[in-house]
Parts: C-alpha cells; sequence; structure tokens
C-alpha cells in the first residue's frame, strides 16, 4: 500500500500543495424531494464518516445547517461521530447558513438570518465559529456580500458560477472580493467542477488532477484546492478515487498532494508573501443563468411574502415590547422554525426555479406554513395593542391603524365592512381622539353581496401615520369633509396599448417615449436560460381589448384594462391615491403560452442612458444597459436629463424583478413559461408529460414613481410601503393604558434604510438593523420609546450596515451599536 504519507519522499522536489478537499455536493431538493435528500445525505455522510475512521490523514468539509439538523433528528450516534471528528480537527464546518441559497433574489435581512441562525446553531451544536462561506453550485453572487459575510464572522468565500469560459472572467480564481462598503473576503472560484460525476474513473480523476495542477496555482501562491468527491446526488469521495490518489502522492512529477481543509489551504495563502498581489475585485459575481431570475414566478413571490410576514410579525412583537405590555405567551413563541422554513427554500435551485413540478406541493406547503406562523403572530401583537389602547373617547365602532415602518407616513387602507353597520346612519368619515376628521371613499367589494342582504362595501382612507406607532379613529357619521378634486395630470392611460401613455412629474412633460406595451417573445432556452443572455425574439404584442374606470372618487381612481394574446388574457389594474405621485399596478394573468414569455415595456425618454440602478442584497449595483436580462431583487430604477434638468423613473415590485433594458426601454418579466427542470442539450420527448412553469391565474404587482434624481425616488422606503401597507384592528370603544396615537421608534435620514426591528435574541432589548444608501457618511437619528426617551445618534459610513441594540428593560442605558450575530 502506498506510504499514508508521501510528502517524506516529494517535499524535497516539490513546493507546491495542492489540498484535497473531501466532500459531497448535494442538493436537499431539486429533481428529488425533500425525503430522497434527506436520504441521501443520511448516506453520503455515513458514507464520509467510515472512510474517517479508516484515512487517518483524511478530512472531510461540509456545509448547510439544515443537513445537520438531519442528521441529528434521524441518526444521533453518527452525529456524535461527526462531533467527535470536528473536535480531533479531522471534519470542517463550512458556509455557516441553513442552506447555499439564491445569492442575487432575498432579501439582505434572509442573508443576514442565515448566519443569525445558522453560525449560532454550529457554535451550540460543534462549538466552532465558522469562518469560510460556501456556496459552490449558487447561480451568480451579489457584490455587496462580502459585507454581509465579514458583519457575520467570515473572511473567506468559495464560490464556482461564473465559470470563466462562459463570463470571459478578466480576473484568477484567487482574489480578494471587495463590497462597496470596503468589506473583504479571501474568495477562491473553483475552476472547474466542485466534484466527480458518478460515472467518473480513477483515470478520469487523474486527467483533472493533473490538468489542475498545471492550471491552477496562482502567481506567486504555491498552494491550490481541489475538490474530490462524487455530487451531485450526494455521493463523496469513493474507494477507487482515493485509491488513485494514493497512487498520484507518490508521483514525483506532481505537487504535493494532500488531504487538507479549506482553513488549512486559507491559512497557506494568508502566509504567503505573494497575497499582497493578489487582485481585488469589487463587483458581483454575474450573470449565470439568467433564466432563473424570473422562472417560476410563483414561487418568488411567495418567497418574498413570507419575508415580509416574518418581518412585519417582528415589527408588531418590538411594538408590544416597547409599549410595556406584558406579553403572552402566545406571542412569544419563537418565530424561528418559520425562518428557517423561509432559509431552506430560498435554495437556489428552489428560488431560482429549477425543481421538478411535484416538488411543488412541498415547496409551497412550506412557504405558507412559515406565513401563517408570522401572520398568526402579527394578528396576535395587533390586537394585543388595540385592546389596550384608550378608546373609551369613540361614540361609535374604532379603526386603529398601525404603521410598522419607523418614519412618518402618509398609508391607504382599503378593507370590506358595513356602510351602515347599526343600521342607522352610514359611515361617513373618520374621526381622531381631538375631533379632527379624516376623509373617506367607498369603492366596490369584493363581493357583490353583504352579510344578512346589508350594504356591504370596501373603505378607503388616506390617513396620516406616526412612525413605527398607531392611530386610532372612531366611524364617523353625519357631514363628510369636502376635498377638492384630485389632480391625477402627471399619468395618463393609454388608449391604444395595455399600459400608460404619460407618467411624469405634475405640472411637467412625460417621461414616456411612447406607450407600455406587453410584449411576448418566444422562449426557446432551458429552465436555467443556460448559454443565454436576454431574450429577444419578439412573437408580437397583446392586443388592447377594453379600458374601464372602475372608481373615480376624491381618493382613489381606479383603472382596468383588459388585454388578451392568444388563449391569454391579462388585466391590468392602475390605482391612483390623491396626493400620492406612485402608480399602483396590479397586474392579474391567465397565461396559457407554453414556452412564451410575458414582459411589460416601459420605453422611457432617456435613450441615451448606459446604466439603470437596482438593487441587490445588501445594497444596490449600477447595470449595464445592453439588452441582457438582469436581476433586481427590490427595485429598479433609471435616469437622465429631461430638458436640461435631472428626471428619474424607477419600480417596485412584490417579487425579485427580472429586467432588461435597452436604449432607455426597459422589459420586465411578468412570466416565463419554460419547461419544469429542463437542462440542455437534453430536449423534452413529451410536453404533456413535462409540464410548463407558470401557467394559468397568476398575479404581479408593482409601483412606478418618476422623480427628479434617483435619490429622491427613496426606492427603498418605497419598496417598504408597497409591501407593508398599514395594518388595521377593527374594534370599539373601551378603557386602555395606551394612548390614542403614539409614535415608538424614527430613523432619520430618510437616506438609512431599514434591514430589521426585531427581538433580540436574548433578553428583552430590541435590535434596529439600518444602511447608509447613499454611498457618503451620513450622520443617522434614531428616538425610540415614548416621546423619544431614547435617542441615538451616530456617523454611518457608506454603504454600511449597523446593527443597534435598543435597550427596554432598565434606565439609564443607552442604545449601543451591536455586532449582526448580535
Amino acid at each position: 500500500m502506498p506510504s499514508l504519507n508521501p510528502r517524506v519522499s516529494t517535499q524535497m522536489k516539490q513546493r507546491r500543495t495542492v489540498h484535497l478537499i473531501c466532500q459531497a455536493h448535494l442538493d436537499p431538493v431539486w429533481i428529488w424531494h425533500r425525503r430522497d435528500g434527506y436520504s441521501e445525505a443520511l448516506t453520503t455522510i455515513g458514507s464520509a464518516v467510515k472512510f474517517l475512521e479508516n484515512e487517518p490523514d483524511m478530512r472531510f468539509t461540509r456545509s448547510s445547517a439544515a443537513v445537520y439538523r438531519w442528521i441529528e433528528e434521524a441518526d444521533p450516534g453518527l452525529f456524535r461521530a461527526i462531533q467527535n471528528l470536528v473536535k480531533a480537527g479531522r471534519w470542517e464546518v463550512v458556509n455557516g447558513w441553513e442552506v447555499q441559497p439564491d445569492c442575487n433574489l432575498p432579501l439582505g435581512e434572509s442573508f443576514v438570518r442565515q448566519s443569525l441562525y445558522g453560525k449560532r446553531w454550529f457554535q451550540d451544536a460543534f462549538g466552532v465559529d465558522v469562518r469560510i462561506g460556501y456556496n459552490v453550485d449558487t447561480f451568480g453572487h451579489s457584490g455587496n456580500l462580502p459585507q454581509l459575510l465579514v458583519l457575520s464572522g467570515m473572511d473567506a468565500y468559495v464560490c464556482m458560477r461564473p465559470f470563466r469560459n462562459t463570463a470571459g472572467l478578466p480576473y484568477p480564481n484567487l482574489f480578494w472580493w471587495e463590497s462597496p462598503d470596503g468589506s473583504r473576503v479571501l474568495c477562491w472560484r473553483i475552476p472547474r467542477s466542485y466534484g466527480q460525476s458518478p460515472a467518473a474513473t480513477a483515470d478520469d480523476l487523474e486527467r483533472q488532477l493533473r490538468h489542475e495542477a498545471g492550471t491552477s496555482f496562482p502567481s506567486g501562491i504555491d498552494h491550490a484546492p481541489f475538490f474530490l468527491g462524487v455530487g451531485n446526488h450526494g455521493g463523496g469521495p469513493t474507494r477507487r478515487l482515493i485509491d488513485r490518489i494514493r497512487e498520484l502522492q507518490e508521483d514525483p512529477s506532481l505537487p504535493e498532494i494532500r488531504f487538507s481543509t479549506l482553513g488549512e489551504y486559507f491559512s497557506e495563502v494568508r502566509r504567503a508573501e505573494a497575497i499582497a498581489s493578489i487582485p481585488v475585485l469589487r463587483q458581483g459575481l454575474q450573470y449565470v443563468n439568467i433564466g432563473c431570475y424570473a422562472a417560476h414566478g410563483i414561487i418568488k413571490r411567495a418567497s418574498r411574502r413570507t419575508e415580509r410576514s416574518l418581518l412585519k410579525a417582528e415589527f408588531a412583537r418590538s411594538m408590544v415590547r416597547m409599549t410595556g405590555l406584558k406579553s403572552q405567551p402566545d406571542l412569544e413563541r419563537s418565530l424561528l422554525p418559520a425562518w428557517r422554513s423561509l432559509l431552506f427554500n430560498q435554495f437556489h435551485d428552489i428560488l431560482g426555479g429549477t425543481c421538478v413540478a411535484s416538488a411543488d406541493t412541498g415547496i409551497s406547503d412550506e412557504f405558507g406554513h412559515a406565513a401563517h406562523m408570522a401572520d398568526s403572530s402579527l394578528d396576535h401583537a395587533l390586537h394585543r395593542l388595540a385592546r389596550n389602547v384608550d378608546t373609551s373617547w369613540a361614540e361609535k365602532g374604532v379603526l386603529t391603524l398601525f404603521n410598522p415602518l419607523p418614519w412618518k407616513r402618509q398609508a391607504s387602507v382599503a378593507f370590506d365592512t358595513f356602510v351602515v353597520p347599526t343600521g342607522e346612519a352610514p359611515i361617513t368619515h373618520l374621526r381622531d381622539a381631538i375631533g379632527r376628521k379624516v376623509a373617506i371613499q367607498w369603492t366596490a367589494a369584493e363581493t357583490c353581496f353583504g352579510p344578512m342582504g346589508m350594504e356591504w362595501r370596501k373603505l378607503q382612507v388616506i390617513a396620516n401615520l406616526p412612525a413605527f406607532g398607531y392611530r386610532a379613529f372612531s366611524l364617523g357619521e353625519g357631514t363628510a369633509p369636502r376635498l377638492p378634486k384630485s389632480d391625477f395630470s402627471h399619468v395618463r392611460i393609454s388608449r391604444r396599448h395595455p399600459g400608460l401613455s404619460r407618467l411624469g412629474l405634475k405640472g411637467e412633460g412625460n417621461l414616456l417615449s411612447r406607450s407600455m406595451r406587453l410584449e411576448i417573445l418566444k422562449d426557446s432556452g432551458d429552465t436555467w436560460g443556460h448559454n443565454l443572455t436576454g431574450y429577444d425574439e419578439a412573437l408580437g404584442e397583446a392586443e388592447l381589448i377594453e379600458t374601464k374606470i372602475m372608481e373615480a372618487g376624491p381618493l382613489v381612481r381606479i383603472t382596468r384594462q383588459e388585454a388578451r394574446w392568444r388563449d391569454s388574457s391579462i388585466v391590468l389594474y392602475f390605482t391612483l391615491r390623491r396626493a400620492r405621485r406612485e402608480v399602483d399596478l396590479r397586474i392579474v394573468m391567465n397565461w396559457q403560452e407554453p414556452r412564451q414569455l410575458l414582459r411589460l415595456v416601459i420605453p422611457t425618454c432617456f435613450r441615451d442612458a448606459s446604466q439603470t440602478l437596482a438593487s441587490e442584497p445588501g445594497g444596490q449595483v449600477s447595470r449595464e444597459a445592453d439588452g441582457g436580462e438582469k436581476p433586481a431583487h427590490e427595485w429598479l430604477a433609471i435616469g437622465g436629463r429631461v430638458g436640461g434638468r435631472a428626471r428619474s423613473l424607477g419600480l417596485v415590485a412584490d417579487r425579485p424583478i427580472s429586467y432588461c433594458c435597452r436604449k432607455g426601454v426597459i422589459g420586465v418579466t411578468l412570466a416565463r413559461s419554460s419547461f419544469y427542470a429542463h437542462h440542455h442539450p437534453r430536449e423534452v420527448a413529451d410536453p404533456i408529460e413535462n409540464p410548463c412553469l407558470d401557467t394559468g391565474r397568476m398575479e404581479y404587482r408593482m409601483t412606478l414613481v418618476a422623480g427628479t434624481s434617483i435619490q429622491s425616488l427613496n426606492l427603498h422606503r418605497l419598496a417598504w410601503e408597497a409591501d407593508c401597507p398599514a395594518e388595521r384592528v377593527v374594534d370599539h370603544g373601551h378603557q386602555g393604558a395606551l394612548p390614542a396615537e403614539a409614535s415608538l421608534l424614527e430613523v432619520h435620514p430618510a437616506s438609512v434604510a431599514i434591514y430589521a426591528i426585531k427581538p433580540a435574541e436574548d433578553g428583552r432589548d430590541l435590535i434596529l438593523r439600518i444602511q447608509e444608501t447613499r454611498g457618503r457618511r451620513t450622520e443617522a437619528r434614531v428616538k425610540a420609546g415614548f416621546a423619544g426617551r431614547l435617542t441615538w445618534e451616530g456617523r454611518v459610513s457608506p454603504w454600511q450596515i449597523l446593527s443597534l441594540r435598543i435597550p427596554l428593560d432598565k434606565r439609564g442605558r443607552r442604545i449601543r451599536e451591536t455586532g449582526l450575530l448580535e
């Protein structure tokens, strides 16, 4: 048998070292279901443990807390064996997150929770502080991830995509990866593959290793990792591969081949003199599998809804704590299981839309369960608050409105209710605690009837609400406040095409060069969009059938358009609100067109614009307006000069956005009905047995807004307002310990974005997470508690994400900075 310590015979001849990283890539859900991923995880990890027992110099590397918990639940003995190997330094834990998620589409706070919950679990289970980020199969990596990694205590990152040969990347495999705030991680990009095929022979392995041994060493660095192990459906190192490795360890023509870990590899690199010359990359690792930005919009929308539901539940829980109300046990029930369900299902194949159709039920159930847990917690907290507000001054029913966002807000609320609740007089307005009247508007209800035949309609109100607080109103009868006619001249609905023909600032020109339209394109790619940069084979445009004004009151104007394309119908609802510049667009589709893509085309007057600005996890990025398909995880914007003055147009959506832009024309992908899990070069043999994604009834919601500079649009706030409407509780007058109106938290200025307001993981403090968004040092201010009894002022660096701890229990304590992991 070859020597287990081949360095004795080769060390004098070879300075270079190949670090063998034994691992087994496993997608927990993909073209199999969760249960099958669970089974394969047990088999693969059990096999790895046996190899380590028999091969004294072998090491193993494994990511993803969710998979480790499967082992702990199903096989405690195997889990204890892993714990012992970790203690012995022979089992390396990397990634520190629940899974390897999509790294373009989730909210930034979802990445925070990947680290917060994943790293805390690894610390408890193994006593390790995971310091290496690891997303080897993910389809592109947001350029702001380094800051999120560094804030969670990670200093290195391993990825594989994009490949050099598909993206023409201008840098070597080893580089410093730096985000706009200046945070850096040392990054290794796997040059070829994270492992070997199940069909790979020992000769195949040798060819691969010899190739990478000759090409993978960065200049001046005598160390390079090589990934050993069968994947993608698990597997890990096999006997025939290890036996060939033993032979190659004795080959003097090769570098030293050492069983190692990524931690050891990065340590060697940091000790090398040439580390000073390693290049620095200051951009995202893009673009990869552009079809995944739009594929399976239903799942993408469910992910975003669940993210916002969990964050809103935490907002409401925090509000209860700040009022000093004693919490009920149900209110304090942990949302950790819901967060874990969300984070697991942001796995790159799930959120990227590349799983098999039969996996949809389980995925949707998990999103729904997590959202339900959050919504139940939200309902509990809102009613706990409302029942403690003093509304004894109200003569009739009470409507308490809650603003979950830490800035003052003009909020629109609509809900179905009785027009004449007592059978005596209709509700005509709202009145606050000091008698000020607030106008309302009645519009059509969701149903055509009411209980017991009573009049049942939708009450619309636009009310000024305090920052992160609430305001109570009584339901008023009698004379309503009179409002002047609303001015909606900045918007015009097209008479010839589905969409707007005018969108601008009041009293100014149009920012659209012509009418918007619905364009249909051929989608001949596979689900991932392999080898594509965009979609440009137009088939035609949807035909406008009818335009109808649905509501035209003093507060709200709603216009409906119906359009058709072949066997599909598209209904657009445009909502304009008094004293608001935004246009809310709700698109309801019955899409029946296999392998076609539906796109909303927005032709702006910024024809010379070479860039768009798009949000991405952890910040924002300028993207080339080259016609290629690009991702934006919350919003996008375009700007330029009109008549010598700066003007801009922005868009926020209820899900991650897939868009393209060329010569000022933006195209937003609304539906993409590719085959489920279709991978070129294989072709689908039987379309009946291989269904298409995103067919049937679907919805897409977005908000369009015109402004001066892009910064003036405050799109990060607009995105929060669109996805976090004011909450309501309908009640009756009663005594209570809380005032009729209160603000509990304010964040200034508007350029400071929020990530989260949440109960701390330990104790009763709150955590507020903020970020500077304009790329310049900013003086931020926070006021917390009734009458702003706690204040914090501090300087936030450009693009910095900052976590603040707000004390609630002890007097004399102050708001202070804390770490992302609290």
